[in-house]
């Protein structure tokens, strides 16, 4: 396959609904198949890019081999591709591409649209950052990130609630949103703004994948969205939770 003819990056923090978001993109399959291809970060075992598991499934061995199957994978037949990407990797990603000779003299925004032609910006947030935080502090502690009908891991351990914890979580997302602000200043890039709480009705998700193809020049196609694949993890726990970090506060 040649290089995509529109490219974007969906950027967001942690529990903001992007596996949602991610599955129902690639269901339509006109708009790229979106995942956190570029993830890297330090850790004992996992490993990443060019020695993680996409390159190892498509036998990438190289890193300019693994950028072009990322390309490949994340494509759709109409030239779309789409990458997923959290603020708090945004740096090692950035690192990795300068350790390239090509990139090796340019700034992040330079990068970006070196890399990924026709550039895009997708820009995810959640309005309630306490419900996002407490999220976010659950997967830390249980290890679960997503659930589908197929997919339903058992958690590593039990949540335990830690006022200090979902404190600095919500500051890492106050952080990594004006973070990303930044980021598309550099770009020079006007993103398409997308609300967690709005994917959670057919008419919201519906609306707000129309208002997204557009955004990267495609009709949509579609008389309805696709059928939510991942569960929603929000429970009386978290309730219980927000109740108890706003008595607390």
């Amino acid at each position: 396959m040649s290089e995509p003819t529109t490219s974007y990056l969906m950027c967001a923090n942690q529990r903001t609904g992007t596996h949602l978001l991610c599955f129902a993109l690639t269901d339509l399959g006109i708009a790229g198949r979106p995942d956190e291809y570029l993830i890297d970060f330090d850790h004992p075992t996992w490993k990443f890019w060019e020695n993680g598991p996409v390159a190892l499934a498509n036998g990438a061995k190289t890193r300019e081999e693994f950028l072009a199957v990322v390309k490949r994978v994340g494509t759709t037949d109409n030239g779309v591709f789409g990458v997923k990407l959290m603020f708090n990797y945004l740096d090692k990603i950035v690192s990795n591409f300068l350790e390239m000779p090509q990139y090796a003299d340019l700034d992040r925004a330079a990068i970006f649209h070196a890399v990924f032609p026709n550039l895009h910006v997708i820009d995810v947030k959640r309005r309630d950052h306490l419900r996002q935080a407490i999220s976010w502090a659950r997967m830390g502690q249980t290890g679960v990130y997503v659930v589908t009908k197929d997919w339903q891991p058992e958690p590593a351990g039990e949540p335990v609630y830690d006022f200090e914890m979902i404190k600095a979580m919500i500051g890492l997302i106050e952080d990594g949103e004006r973070g990303w602000a930044e980021f598309y200043n550099e770009l020079s890039l006007r993103p398409y703004e997308i609300v967690y709480e709005d994917l959670l009705t057919t008419e919201g998700i519906s609306s707000t994948l129309r208002g997204l193809v557009r955004h990267l020049g495609v009709e949509p196609n579609f008389a309805t969205p696709p059928i939510p694949r991942s569960i929603v993890q929000a429970d009386a726990l978290t309730e219980e939770w927000v109740a108890r970090y706003l008595s607390e506060t």
